[in-house]
């Protein structure tokens, strides 16, 4: 088993410091890709066959040695994904920092060895519904005869949730959540029913010790306010919002991250790539709880440029200090 360096220690450290709501040395960057672009990046060859756990390892390693992180590059595994390799899909989307094989890759390529998560689920509007409704016991006795998914039932997911089985956690063990807003979504709706459950849910995470990491693939530019209510220093990962804004709204109690436009280091040069990286830096790096990475998770090779990718990464450690 390897030992970590002082330099993961140190990246450790940084991951702490942000999420215990004190100012690091400089802002943690943290990009994310899918194991597609990882097996693509490496040249391993799926061409639709199942694929051995041993692959998928390989594949991650050599995507955290080429791509400057302060975290393995590799959150997750999708529910799809779950499925190719032989895990169960209940909407648990499996997290890589699960497998033994994690601590042992990241300190060979000094990263931080701390779990980025140990639980992620997606929390539709649908499966908050029921928690304090007048209609309570007739949607339970509806998830009891199997006709509707075990998400709608509150308890059995923050069972779900225990990071490891373990009963209670620390800010270090974090919980990703996903909530889906879909197109159209009813504003009163979600106030009414949606967020007074999921700001429930959350609440009790927290009060058993957990932080919690949102990341947030649509549009939340409308329901910004309601993000105020959750714990302080939940992680936001923000896909489109604006910068100024949400650092005005949400930067002195959470802690953000995202927003970096993924699709500009596909069709921009170098130096407007790193230039759009210290623009975010500046607006969003002063006071703290602030770590960098890109709007989205990236799931094929062909989405970005990676120098591009390794010159912004480098100028966001260079230029990211607090």
């Amino acid at each position: 088993m390897l030992t970590s360096s002082q330099e993961s220690l140190d990246k450790n450290q940084l991951l702490f410091d942000v999420w215990n709501g004190r100012i690091p040395k400089r802002v943690p960057l943290l990009p994310f890709f899918g194991i597609d672009v990882a097996l693509e990046y490496a040249g391993i060859q799926t061409n639709n066959r199942d694929l051995n756990a041993q692959e998928v390892l390989n594949a991650a390693e050599y995507l955290s040695g080429t791509i400057k992180s302060d975290i393995l590059p590799i959150a997750f595994l999708s529910s799809t994904e779950t499925q190719r390799f032989g895990y169960p899909d209940n909407r648990k989307i499996r997290c890589f920092s699960e497998l033994p094989e994690y601590n042992e890759i990241a300190a060979k390529h000094k990263k931080a060895t701390v779990p980025f998560c140990g639980f992620a689920a997606t929390v539709p509007l649908a499966c908050m519904h029921n928690r304090y409704s007048e209609e309570r016991s007739h949607e339970r006795s509806v998830v009891k005869s199997g006709s509707n998914s075990e998400y709608n039932d509150y308890d059995i997911l923050l069972k779900k949730c225990c990071f490891n089985g373990m009963e209670n956690g620390t800010k270090h063990h974090r919980i990703a959540l996903f909530p889906i807003l879909s197109d159209g979504t009813d504003i009163t709706a979600f106030e009414k029913i949606y967020w007074p459950n999921f700001q429930s849910f959350c609440n009790e995470l927290d009060s058993n010790g957990y932080g919690i990491s949102l990341i947030l693939d649509a549009d939340w530019e409308n329901y910004t306010d309601f993000l105020l209510d959750l714990p302080e220093n939940t992680q936001i990962k923000f896909r489109t919002a604006d910068a100024k804004s949400i650092k005005s709204k949400l930067g002195a109690k959470h802690i953000l991250c995202g927003l970096y436009p993924a699709e500009l280091l596909q069709s921009r040069g170098r130096q407007e790539c790193c230039d759009k990286a210290k623009q975010l830096l500046d607006m969003l790096a002063p006071g703290g709880k602030y770590s960098f990475g890109l709007n989205r998770v990236i799931h094929k090779c062909d989405e970005i440029n990676f120098d591009n990718l390794n010159a912004v990464l480098e100028t966001a450690e260079r230029y990211g200090k607090y």
